[in-house]
């Protein structure tokens, strides 16, 4: 009786191990897999289309059906509906339809990267050998030219971001970033040590770049509103349409939230470096990547809503524009398709920790870091495990 009775015992309290986490982890709609590396993916509205790029571009619908392939591609654009998806491709700059079919092609070696407009009347497109393009809706050049470096080093354009209407275009190289209008006249230049990654607000009001010297955020003008830099390189930055912050990962694994003056105002540590992030239009929710594979979806706030684990590491992440599905593709070439939905969030909770909240004296912004005691109420299996342990330590006392 004494044995079976300390088995219960032990049962339940793997019952409150099981119970007692607070983290939840998220299984994919769907899972694909593609060849290599995913270099870049794009959704458009209700993820009608998913667009992934690397060793061939990759088209899926949102119950993950494949619709098409075609052939190696840098970087990939598709349009708020679904139906058009710009691909930089080593020939070119490549419009296709739905099943990969090209709709035109515009001759440019080496394409590196392309931006588009929601409505895809403007793209535009940059180079390894460091020229820049403006493309109309059907293939038209708006205007063409080679970027003058800011030094006298390499000139391949590393990223591209465009406002709403094309009206504002950034790309960036290895000394800097180079904004130009939709004709392609220069607005302004700001040094900047490898910009590996750009964000922009959807009426170029902010832009955020990460890099080896850490994140430059500047306003529609070229004017610096703040920079961040603590020793390690960053490796991804986001912005949302509203430009109210910027996101941040760098190579040691933190994330960072950066308000528009480039403070910090909180930080997660993953553990593993980031190598991607990605943010809703409406700046609620966030979604971060690391080098073991890690997915984490976070609100604004930092609550930490699930995390689940990819084959390998993640390497492109991008939300639909209305932010119900969040897409993630890995080095080994696995895209798989979440659901960018959240649990309600208590003010001044973290992951069901309580935070501390210190004011970083250097940057003068706000760092969160959360305790290692839970404040969450005990769950439903927690009470009945307890409650069990107790009725059969009492009768085990009888029972003697």
């Amino acid at each position: 009786m004494i044995g079976r009775a300390f088995l219960l015992v032990f049962v339940s309290l793997l019952l409150i191990l099981v119970s007692i986490s607070s983290v939840q982890a998220q299984e994919p709609i769907w899972t694909e897999t593609t060849d290599k590396t995913v270099s870049s993916l794009a959704i458009s509205g209700n993820a009608t289309t998913i667009a992934v790029g690397g060793e061939h571009l990759y088209l899926f619908n949102q119950s993950g059906q494949q619709m098409g392939v075609t052939w190696k591609t840098e970087g990939v654009a598709v349009n708020r509906s679904g139906d058009l998806v710009a691909a930089a491709m080593d020939d070119g700059v490549h419009m296709l339809d739905v099943s990969g079919h090209d709709i035109w092609v515009l001759p440019l070696l080496s394409t590196s990267c392309v931006a588009m407009t929601p409505n895809a009347s403007q793209i535009v497109a940059g180079t390894k050998k460091g020229v820049i393009a403006g493309i109309d809706k059907n293939g038209g050049l708006i205007h063409q030219g080679e970027l003058t470096s800011l030094s006298s080093g390499s000139n391949v354009i590393w990223a591209a971001a465009m406002s709403e209407n094309g009206s504002m275009n950034v790309v960036s190289d290895i000394d800097g970033l180079y904004a130009f209008d939709g004709s392609g006249h220069d607005l302004w230049r700001l040094g900047f040590i490898r910009p590996v990654s750009l964000g922009m607000t959807w009426n170029g009001s902010m832009v955020a770049a990460g890099g080896t010297s850490g994140v430059l955020i500047c306003n529609r003008t070229g004017v610096e509103m703040g920079r961040y830099y603590k020793g390690n390189a960053i490796t991804t930055v986001a912005v949302p349409v509203n430009g109210t912050f910027a996101i941040a990962g760098d190579e040691k694994g933190t994330l960072i939230y950066l308000n528009s003056a480039a403070w910090p105002q909180w930080t997660y540590p993953a553990g593993s470096p980031i190598t991607s992030v990605s943010v809703t239009a409406d700046g609620a929710l966030i979604a971060a990547g690391t080098e073991d594979g890690s997915l984490m979806l976070f609100g604004n706030s930092g609550y930490l809503f699930w995390k689940t684990k990819l084959p390998s590491s993640v390497t492109a992440l991008g939300f639909s524009p209305d932010g119900w599905y969040l897409g993630a593709g890995t080095s080994t070439g696995t895209v798989a398709l979440f659901p960018g939905e959240a649990r309600p969030v208590e003010a001044g909770q973290t992951n069901g920790q309580t935070t501390t909240t210190t004011t970083n004296t250097t940057s003068g912004g706000i760092v969160t870091y959360p305790t290692t005691h839970s404040t969450e109420s005990p769950s439903p299996g927690v009470v009945c495990s307890l409650l069990v342990i107790t009725a059969l330590l009492i009768r085990v006392k009888r029972s003697s």
